[in-house]
């Protein structure tokens, strides 16, 4: 793999980690503050339609409002007493049961129950046709209230219809970024990376042209002094030694065979003095013995 490949491809790695952990941390801090709101919310809804109960109605039960709340249909409300009954139910409250937790404040239900039973804001009308599933999400909240000497439960939910909705297509528009944020990292990465190593391909083409035969020439060195110059420079003080070395190689060749000439010069004349002597060779050995002769002054 190619160093401008491995250099684009950590760079995107650490894209990818970065960009990630922070849309996970927006993403929970977008999520964490509706659910502060909710409760809030839940418990100025419970607040208010505990203050508005008609306590005065001796030996009843089930307790009315003194003012009817309008708004009530939208929660998921039911008041206990200290023994357990119910004083009052909001009319969603029929529809399903949430079973009161024990030393729970505040937490998350899942019902299935058809969205078409709850409230619907005619403003939010138009993104029914997203929801497809029947599976609600609730967020519960048990307060404690007093009146008198009494001492009441008031277990209250929101569904998270839209709510969650809006988070899936935040999530989802989330994860279209970091993707889309990565691919242009890459393309910026694999551009820069060919920007930041077109100096070591020049210098790699320079030592290409480098040869025995032009050992004088040099990588030009860059006009900032960075690990790129240093790197050009001791190239260049490598073929420097590299220069000077095959220089003294060549130096001590020309002497060694100046050395050598003369010593062979005269044992050749010397050969072709024996050649010269044919008398000399008469006998039965004097073939074999020429023939040598005749070989070594070839060679």
């Amino acid at each position: 793999m190619k160093v401008r490949t491995k250099f684009t491809l950590w760079i995107s790695l650490a894209a990818l980690s970065t960009a990630t952990v922070f849309s996970l941390f927006v993403y929970l801090e977008l999520v964490a503050e509706p659910i502060k709101l909710i409760d809030r919310e839940l418990a100025e809804v419970a607040g208010t339609v505990f203050s508005s109960i008609d306590f005065s109605q001796a030996g009843l039960t089930t307790r009315t409002l003194v003012h009817d709340d309008q708004h009530l249909e939208r929660y998921w409300l039911k008041i206990l007493d200290s023994k357990g009954q119910i004083i009052f139910a909001s009319p969603l409250s029929q529809k399903f049961e949430i079973p009161l937790p024990p030393n729970r404040e505040a937490f998350f239900l899942k019902k299935i129950i058809p969205p078409s039973s709850l409230w619907i804001d005619p403003q939010d009308a138009g993104e029914m046709k997203d929801i497809t599933d029947d599976t609600v999400r609730f967020r519960v909240k048990v307060l404690i209230r007093k009146h008198a000497e009494d001492s009441y439960t008031v277990l209250i939910a929101k569904p998270l219809l839209f709510l969650d909705l809006e988070l899936r297509e935040l999530l989802t528009r989330l994860i279209t970024g970091i993707f889309a944020t990565i691919i242009l990292i890459f393309l910026m990465g694999y551009f820069l990376a060919g920007k930041i190593l077109q100096p070591l391909t020049t210098i790699n083409q320079k030592i290409r042209e480098i040869r025995e035969n032009s050992l004088n020439r040099r990588i030009p060195l860059g006009s900032g002094r960075d690990e790129l110059y240093i790197l050009a420079h001791s190239l260049n003080t490598m073929f420097d030694r590299l220069q000077h070395s095959f220089s003294r190689q060549k130096e001590f060749i020309g002497n060694a065979a100046h050395e050598l000439k003369s010593p062979l010069t005269i044992l050749m004349l010397g050969h072709e003095e024996m050649l010269g002597h044919e008398e000399m060779l008469a006998n039965r050995l004097a073939e074999p013995i020429r023939s040598e002769l005749e070989k070594q002054l070839n060679t």
